[in-house]
């Protein structure tokens, strides 16, 4: 298969007159970034295919379908089927995916028929060799899953059906199905032992690896037999990038057909005049989390103040959360020596499912900056009119004049609450620190926000969903009010965070060892900059930190003109990937599984 194979080849099949079903385990139950391939890319497929013949498949959870699934009637086709798998304990639940195209879903309801586990796996090891005798528990419950979607499409035997599986936890209904003569395609976004070793620190790019001996020693030894199988099995097997097909190769024993990338629909890219004013605006926002989680303690410039973000799962070593804070030390003392007036806040936005909540003196401090901030919109008028008539009277400016006695005086008393003794904390939230990877490593390295730090850091560990009670910023808010974005990873399949951030006008920062990263390396053309690519590869860990100390120093000694060009450029190489050029992929997969089928 050549590099980037097929990305700029025009559509010349249409399956307008086919049916394709899209199984995962992650439809209407986000999970990770499959949940975002998914709906993302629903608008550029409906072009080649009527949205009668479109159907996404995944899991029922009650919790998760509430707010983003609508139940609904099912085509005549399905009625017959679902009321067959009702007397087998297999409840199906046919409906709309409240996202933008509202596409059909098909959820399964595969509670009631946990005692098929055993035949299940005895199916898979006597006819694949899938070792499922030490599986986790989501290991079953995928194969719950995987045998409920099979004994689905038993009942249909459709040769216009093309059935399109995504990762492991839905692709053991693909070995149930091998002789059932549908045309299957099996993607994998990222493979079993790829992940686990990197999460290890283990360099799987550089190091020859005993894939047996590695996946007794990590215990992974199901997950991934039932990953090679279907990747043997399926008539087309895809991944999501050139390094990962390069991974796959080596640890499943077949390489993909054809690359699959990871776009973004085009609404994603919105009028950079709106996003400038958006940026601004969200940006006074950040500040004023400034005024409450910092000045308390002490003040600092914010208008020579830029943030660098990390957002993601928190995966500390294959995200590059660990060398992005090492840099961040290094950077720190380079602009302490300078003894300049820039600043830089660092926030990992990093969910961490045990959080106790808002630290109580933030809630506290946050509280009467609010209450400051009603008081200064209840005298406006008056302070613009005190305010106009000391300037046309040319009389010296007096702050009793304009603001008023009292009010001064009230404002001193909060100002003087709001004060507190000590350092601003680490993190927004109540977490255990002492078991926490990033609040040690801030420790570790020195990253306390002291008064004279350049540097200063954030952790703030919990999903921005817009409603949390402290910033209330979504997720795509927080990506556009913040300058850059740093996403160093150390095993990335894909990378969508660096392409979000950069499509909505904020630069990023990914790697040469990142599917993301790999793809605008290859594709940019006389571009340097928007999009910053850390080299990894076959690099030790000491130059890595000094390559992203220098991207983090340079992005903060750049002018406001030179941020807006830079933004620009980031735009620009998102740009290229867009779901309209990266669906002629699928197309050419779905092409290639209808003619092995012949």
């Amino acid at each position: 298969m050549n590099k980037n194979q097929n990305l700029n080849s025009k559509a010349d099949f249409s399956i307008k007159d086919k049916y394709l079903f899209e199984i995962s385990f992650e439809v209407v139950n986000k999970v990770g970034g499959i949940y975002t391939v998914l709906t993302s890319k629903i608008s550029a497929l409906l072009k080649y295919i009527s949205r009668d013949h479109y159907f996404l498949v995944g899991p029922y959870f009650k919790e998760k379908a509430q707010g983003e699934f609508i139940e609904k009637k099912p085509p005549i086709f399905l009625q017959k089927i679902f009321k067959e798998l009702e007397t087998e304990e297999i409840f199906c639940h046919f409906g709309e995916w409240l996202t933008k195209d509202n596409p059909n879903v098909i959820l399964f309801d595969f509670s009631n028929i946990k005692e098929k586990i055993s035949e299940i796996k005895k199916y898979l090891w006597e006819k694949f060799g899938v070792d499922s005798l030490k599986a986790p528990e989501d290991f079953d419950i995928s194969l719950l899953f995987g045998f409920a979607v099979g004994k689905f499409f038993e009942k249909i035997q459709n040769p216009d059906f093309i059935l399109h599986f995504h990762e492991w936890q839905s692709g053991s209904a693909l070995l149930y199905l091998h002789s059932s003569g549908f045309p299957t395609v099996f993607t994998t976004h990222s493979t079993v032992l790829g992940r686990t070793l990197a999460g290890n620190g283990i360099d799987i790019y550089s190091k020859d690896i005993d894939v047996q001996k590695e996946v007794f020693n990590l215990n992974i030894t199901a997950k991934h037999s039932l990953e090679k199988a279907i990747a043997l099995n399926a008539d087309v097997f895809t991944t999501v990038s050139e390094i990962t097909a390069e991974e796959c190769e080596k640890f499943l024993g077949r390489r993909p057909d054809i690359v699959l990338p990871n776009g973004l629909a085009d609404e994603s890219f919105l009028n950079f005049e709106d996003l400038t004013i958006s940026h601004r605006l969200l940006k006074s926002r950040l500040n004023e989390f400034l005024f409450y989680y910092f000045f308390p303690y002490y003040s600092f410039n914010i208008k020579k103040t830029l943030y660098y973000f990390f957002t993601g799962r928190y995966e500390f070593q294959n995200k590059g959360i660990d060398i992005f804070i090492e840099a961040l030390s290094e950077l720190n003392k380079i602009l302490k020596k300078e003894k300049g007036s820039k600043n830089i806040i660092a926030i990992f936005w990093a969910p961490i499912q045990n959080n106790k909540g808002i630290r109580p003196e933030l809630s506290n401090s946050r509280e009467i900056y609010l209450d400051i901030k009603d008081d200064f919109e209840e005298i406006t008028q008056e302070v613009e009119e005190n305010f106009l008539y000391y300037l046309l009277t040319q009389k010296p400016l007096d702050k009793n004049g304009i603001f008023g006695r009292e009010f001064i005086s009230n404002l001193e008393r909060k100002i003087y609450r709001l004060k507190k003794e000590g350092l601003p904390p680490l993190t927004s939230h109540l977490i255990d620190e002492e078991s926490d990877p990033i609040i040690q490593s801030f420790k570790k390295f020195n990253l306390l926000n002291n008064k004279d730090d350049k540097v200063k850091v954030v952790l703030y560990p919990i999903y921005l969903t817009g409603h949390d009670g402290l910033l209330n910023m979504t997720y795509r808010e927080a990506l556009i009010a913040g300058h850059l974005g740093v996403f160093p990873s150390f095993y990335e399949p894909w990378g969508y965070t660096p392409l979000e951030t950069a499509a909505l006008g904020v630069c990023s920062v990914t790697s040469d060892i990142s599917g993301f990263g790999k793809f605008i390396e290859d594709n940019r053309q006389n571009q340097d900059g928007g999009i910053f690519i850390l080299k990894r590869k076959n690099s030790n860990r000491q130059e890595i930190i000094d390559r992203l100390t220098k991207i983090l120093y340079d992005f903060s000694q750049f002018s406001k003109r030179e941020r807006i060009e830079n933004k620009i450029m980031a735009r620009q190489l998102a740009s290229l990937a867009n779901w309209d050029r990266f669906i002629l992929n699928y197309l050419k997969a779905y092409e290639l599984s209808l003619k092995k089928k012949m």
